[in-house]
């Protein structure tokens, strides 16, 4: 009697293409996910309009790489980390942040709100934030969510909601862990 699971593993293996992450698949096979992780990141007492990004923000490395507010492909969110740096001081940046410190009591007592023409997730930030300085992988640090999708092509807001007033010269990094669902030009 032949292996099934044995042939079945070979077929997937045989159809993922060179560069690929996984079988191509979505609307009529059309669609090659892609791991990725969006981030936004800045001084806290520089957040504009209670929002962590804003549309007439583009790329730039190091503070983010959501432009615009929107996304080229749908992203399928599965993962949400929260880091900070409040001690490098009045000249830390997103660029020079170490990013290795609990958050302050008005991050660590806020909530996080993403939102694309309805709420998507709203969570205490304390819960994506590793507060116990332990010494821990980074995947130890990534809190797992029910997956959801950013679609593309549209605005998407990232709002927190602190306890009180932002911290001078604390810098916080947001991270979506997941993946992109992009279009698989081979089929």
């Amino acid at each position: 009697m032949k292996n099934l699971f044995s042939k079945e593993i070979q077929e997937v293996v045989a159809s993922v293409a060179k560069g690929k992450n996984l079988p191509a698949w979505g609307r009529d096979g059309r669609f090659n996910p892609k791991s990725g992780v969006l981030y936004v990141a800045g001084r806290a007492d520089a957040i504009e309009q209670n929002s962590l990004l804003l549309p007439k923000n583009s790329e730039e490395i190091g503070v983010t790489n959501i432009d615009k507010a929107q996304l080229q492909y749908p992203f399928i969110v599965t993962g949400v980390r929260a880091i900070f740096d409040s001690t490098t001081g009045a000249t830390a940046t997103a660029k020079n942040a170490v990013y290795s410190d609990a958050p302050s009591p008005a991050f660590a007592n806020g909530e996080l709100t993403i939102d694309q023409s309805g709420e998507l997730i709203n969570l205490p930030i304390g819960v994506v934030a590793n507060g116990s300085n332990a010494s821990t992988s980074v995947a130890d640090d990534i809190y797992s969510v029910n997956p959801f999708v950013i679609r593309e092509n549209k605005v998407f807001k990232m709002t927190p909601d602190l306890a009180g007033d932002a911290s001078a010269n604390e810098v916080y990094r947001f991270e979506l862990h997941g993946f992109f669902l992009q279009p698989d030009a081979t089929v």
